[in-house]
C-alpha cells in the first residue's frame, strides 16, 4: 500500500500554492522525479544507522549538519510569490536579499527544540527559572505548529500493534507496517538549500525598525 502525502511532494504551505519545488531550481526536470518510496515502518537497529537515534553525544552532529542550511538567501520575487508583503520589518541581508526559511526547516527546529527539551539534562544543565519558562512558551508554539503541519499532511497508512513482551510489561506492544509511503527525495531539497544558505556566523542582517539605538557610538 502506497500513502501519498500531496501538500509535502507539490507544495510548501508557507510559500503559497505555486511556490513548488520546480519554481525553487532544484536540480530536476520535474516533480515526479523528486519522489521516492520509502519503508513505513523501519526496525530501532536499522533507525539507529541513520544517525538522528541513541544518546545526544553521537546524535548531536546529525542534527547541526542537518539543520545547517535552515535560512537561505531570498528574492524579494520570491517574497512576494509566497504573498508575503515586502516592508521594513522583514529581515534583510548585507548586500541584498532577504532570511528564507523553508517550511520544512521550520518544522525540523520545531522538532529540534523538542528535542533538547527533552534531553535538557544534557543540553540545560544550569537551566534558570527565567529559561524555563521561556523554554515552555517556544515548545508550546512548536508542538501547535508541528500538529496542525502532521494533520495538514495526513498519512492514512495503515499499521497494526504486535506483541513484544509479556502482557503486564510495559513497554508490551509496538505498531508495525509492512507499506510504504512516497516521499519526496530529501536530497535534493538539502543541495538546493546548501546552495543558498545563509551561513551561520558569515553573513550579516539589517538591523529593523524596532532598535532602540540605531546610531550607536
Amino acid at each position: 500500500m502506497l500513502s501519498r502525502c500531496y501538500t509535502s511532494l507539490y507544495r510548501f504551505p508557507h510559500f503559497g500554492p505555486f511556490f513548488t519545488l520546480a519554481s525553487l531550481r532544484l536540480p530536476v526536470s520535474n516533480l515526479p522525479e523528486t519522489s521516492t518510496k520509502l519503508p513505513l515502518h523501519e526496525e530501532h537497529e536499522v533507525l539507529e544507522g541513520y544517525g538522528f537515534v541513541g544518546r545526544p553525544e553521537d546524535t548531536e552532529k546529525h542534527w547541526r549538519h542537518l539543520l545547517e542550511p535552515m535560512n537561505f538567501k531570498a528574492t524579494e520575487e520570491e517574497l512576494r510569490r509566497a504573498n508575503i508583503d515586502i516592508n521594513d520589518e522583514v529581515v534583510k541581508v548585507s548586500g541584498g536579499g532577504y532570511v528564507g526559511v523553508l517550511s520544512v526547516y521550520h518544522e525540523l527546529h520545531c522538532l529540534e527544540a523538542l528535542r533538547k527539551s527533552t534531553l535538557r539534562t544534557f543540553y540545560y544543565p544550569n537551566m534558570t527559572i527565567d529559561h524555563d519558562e521561556r523554554t515552555i512558551e517556544h515548545l508550546t508554539h512548536c508542538i501547535e505548529y508541528i500538529r496542525r503541519t502532521v494533520m495538514c499532511h495526513a498519512d492514512v497508512s495503515v499499521y497494526t500493534a504486535r506483541w513484544i513482551a509479556d502482557s503486564h510489561d510495559h513497554p508490551n506492544k509496538d505498531l508495525v507496517s509492512g507499506g510504504e509511503r512516497v516521499c519526496v527525495k530529501w536530497g535534493d531539497i538539502d543541495t538546493w538549500s546548501r546552495e543558498r544558505a545563509l551561513v551561520k556566523n558569515v553573513y550579516k542582517v539589517k538591523p529593523g525598525p524596532f532598535e532602540k539605538n540605531p546610531h550607536p557610538s
